[in-house]
């Protein structure tokens, strides 16, 4: 193969101009460092398909939680359990001292049942974080968090209760099942699909990329997504403006060094 004559290196160098000063817009400087750009570029789609492994795992654990349910006496199921117990033990034992934490006041947000899905989803972020920084006990979460429940959220819950007492159900003791079950009782009936369909129509437009980054995540998070790490990144460029699409073109996102 004969070497890169000298008018290619310039394309090349051109291209790396035309893409940095599509993506920094007004405030492109001559100076920015293609090392740093190539950084924000990889951060920006590793943010996006961390973003999706983090919802897939969630995901897994609810389907988990429905098989063993549906049938408690399933292969596999004690030894699971078992680890659970055996980890919940080790946390127990290992637990450190935390008294720092008092400087904190750190409190579970009220939730009153409100039908609007964004409200939904948004508390059960903030809630998950602080079970998560306070390091709730797996078997303690759902009874903590339901004291929370405020107006139509508190009297779905007692009727809840009370239903699964009546029909013989055990208590609802995972917090991913009372999670599933927010999100069926309080998302509007046609709220996955109105997320699915703002994302797919995603588009850059007028913002900036880092706003439009911002909807994108955000829109990550609200859908079920199956795409692999390609697709993903591949969806995340197609909303870009042309002219950046155009840029990104001659380079490969998932190797720019």
């Amino acid at each position: 193969m004969p070497p890169k004559s000298h008018k290619d290196k310039e394309v090349q160098e051109d291209d790396w101009v035309e893409l940095r000063r599509t993506l920094a817009g007004d405030a492109f400087e001559p100076t920015y460092d293609d090392s740093t750009f190539a950084d924000s570029l990889h951060r920006s789609m590793r943010d996006v398909v961390e973003t999706i492994m983090r919802n897939q795992l969630q995901r897994d654990r609810l389907a988990e939680d429905e098989v063993h349910e549906a049938n408690p006496l399933a292969p596999g199921q004690n030894q699971i359990q078992q680890h659970r117990h055996g980890d919940r033990d080790q946390r127990v034992d290992e637990r450190p001292d935390r008294r720092w934490e008092n400087c904190f006041k750190l409190d579970l947000p009220e939730f009153n049942g409100s039908t609007r899905g964004e409200d939904l989803l948004d508390w059960l972020v903030t809630v998950e974080e602080i079970l998560d920084f306070k390091q709730v006990p797996v078997d303690r979460q759902v009874a903590l968090v339901a004291t929370k429940f405020r107006g139509q959220a508190a009297s779905w819950w007692l009727q809840v209760k009370s239903t699964r007492v009546r029909e013989g159900k055990t208590k609802i003791t995972s917090w991913d099942k009372l999670k599933k079950l927010l999100r069926k009782t309080f998302l509007p009936y046609n709220f996955d699909r109105t997320m699915y369909t703002r994302l797919q129509n995603l588009r850059q437009g007028s913002r900036s990329v880092d706003e439009y980054a911002e909807e994108f995540y955000m829109l990550l998070t609200r859908n079920e997504i199956h795409d692999s790490e390609i697709q993903i990144v591949a969806r995340f460029i197609g909303g870009l403006k042309p002219q950046l699409q155009n840029a990104l073109a001659r380079f490969d996102p998932n190797t720019i060094r």
